[in-house]
C-alpha cells in the first residue's frame, strides 16, 4: 500500500541551515523553559542556564520528578506538532519535519527521564521501550516525506548540525566553559528571576532572527504554495 504523504524539499542552502540552528536554540530554549515554568510554580530557587543548571531543591521525590518531566513533555509536544504540520498544512510543511528531527534528536538523550527512573528505582534503560515508539513512527513518516534523492544525507546532516551547535558549541563550550563549570564552583552569573542573563539575551535574539528574518526559508514561495 503506497503511503500518500506530503514532498518536503530541502532547501541546502546558508539561510536555511540558520534558520534551522535557531528553530533547534528556541525549541532547547522551551524545553528548559518547562522544567523552569514547573519549578517556580514548586517555589523552587531556580538558576536556568542553556543546558538546564540548578532547579533548587524540591520538597518531595514527587516534586522533583513532575520537574524534570516537564521539559520533555514540552519537546515532545514539540515532535508531535512538527508531525501535525507536516500532514496538514501546505505551508508549514518543512518547519513540521525540522521539528521532528531536532525534536526527536532532543529527545533520544536520555538525562531528564533517567532521573526520574533513578528516583523511582527502576533500571533507566527502560525508558528506550516508550522512548523509540514515540520518536520511530514521527521520524519514519517525516523521512519517507522528503523529497531529496540522497535524504539520508539531509537526516545525517540535520543530525551533525544538531549535536555541532547545540551539543557540543552551547553546552560544552559556551554552557561548560563560562556557567555550569563555575556554578559547580558556587559562582552564579547575574540573572533575572533565576533565568542567566546571557540566556536571556540570547533567546530574545533568536526569536527576533527567526520570526523576524529567517522563517521565510522554512517556508514555501508564492509559486510553490500554489502547486
Amino acid at each position: 500500500m503506497k503511503l500518500n504523504l506530503p514532498k518536503v524539499n530541502i532547501p541546502w542552502n546558508l539561510n536555511f541551515v540558520i534558520a534551522v540552528l535557531l528553530l533547534y536554540l528556541i525549541g532547547a530554549g522551551l524545553h528548559e523553559f518547562g522544567h523552569y515554568m514547573v519549578a517556580k510554580t514548586f517555589g523552587q530557587d531556580i538558576y536556568l542556564t542553556f543546558s538546564g543548571g540548578d532547579y533548587g531543591i524540591a520538597a518531595s521525590p514527587m516534586h522533583d520528578i513532575i520537574v524534570l518531566i516537564a521539559g520533555p513533555l514540552v519537546t515532545y509536544s514539540l515532535l508531535y506538532l512538527g508531525l501535525f504540520l507536516l500532514l496538514f498544512s501546505m505551508r508549514f510543511k518543512l518547519i513540521g519535519v525540522i521539528l521532528v528531527f531536532l525534536s526527536g534528536f532532543q529527545i533520544f538523550s536520555p538525562f531528564d527521564e533517567a532521573q526520574i527512573f533513578s528516583i523511582l528505582r527502576l533500571e533507566p534503560n527502560l525508558i528506550y521501550l516508550y522512548k523509540i515508539p514515540l520518536i520511530l513512527i514521527p521520524f519514519i513518516i517525516a523521512y519517507l516525506s522528503i523529497d531529496n534523492k540522497r535524504k539520508y544525507l539531509s537526516v545525517g546532516a540535520l543530525f551533525i548540525l544538531s549535536g555541532l551547535f547545540f551539543g557540543v558549541l552551547i553546552v560544552q563550550v559556551i554552557d561548560g566553559t563560562f556557567f555550569i563549570g563555575p556554578l559547580k564552583e558556587g559562582a552564579i552569573f547575574p540573572n533575572i528571576f533565576g533565568i542567566n542573563i546571557y540566556m536571556i539575551v540570547s533567546y530574545i535574539t533568536a526569536l527576533a532572527l527567526f520570526f523576524g528574518i529567517y522563517v521565510q526559508y522554512l517556508l514555501p514561495s508564492r509559486k510553490e504554495a500554489r502547486k
